[in-house]
């Protein structure tokens, strides 16, 4: 009997699996006697032709009518055109000419003149930072700052300190 169970859920104890097996098919079989029926409730399908709004319908039609018209006559236009080609101006030569092609050559000289003055700089580099400025700056503002601050001790120690280092710097400079 045991060898012809077979489980959802293996195990190793033939008899304990069996068990397990019965009582999950028992809980599956209340499950189902619990189980209460469902009727389906829902109001029956209405056809189409009874929900049909005339009216609306009408103005559609009308619509696709007048867009159908309209199509076949642009379309008996553009046939009579492709049917009778232009007599007599067959020498005639058209250029081709763009209508933003002023813009593009602005455009195009702005660029270039950008790329000149580019090269140019790249060309001669200047120093454009002047060290003795900065340091010039640099003491007008630690004067600034012991002429605020309560403890001038500390700003002024820094103001002699750089004034010292100034006239040093100066020193080499004038060796050079």
């Amino acid at each position: 009997m045991y060898n012809l169970h077979y489980s959802v859920k293996p195990c190793q104890n033939k008899p304990l699996q069996y068990k397990f097996d019965k009582r999950y098919q028992d809980a599956h079989l209340k499950a189902l006697a619990k189980m209460k029926s469902t009727v389906d409730t829902t109001a029956p399908r209405t056809f189409q032709i009874i929900n049909l709004n005339s009216k609306k319908d009408r103005i559609e039609k009308e619509n696709l009518k007048r867009i159908t018209q309209e199509n076949n006559r642009l379309l008996k236009r553009m046939h009579e055109i492709q049917k009778h080609s232009i007599i007599g101006n067959e020498n005639d030569q058209y250029l081709e000419k763009s209508l933003n092609e002023e813009q593009r050559l602005k455009e195009v000289k702005r660029v270039t003149q950008e790329n000149k003055e580019i090269i140019k700089r790249l060309k001669n580099p200047k120093n454009s930072y002047n060290r003795a400025k900065w340091e010039n700056d640099w003491m007008n503002t630690l004067t600034y700052m012991t002429n605020i601050s309560k403890f001038t001790l500390y700003h002024q120690k820094s103001v002699s300190k750089k004034k010292n280092q100034l006239t040093e710097d100066e020193k080499w400079r004038e060796k050079k």
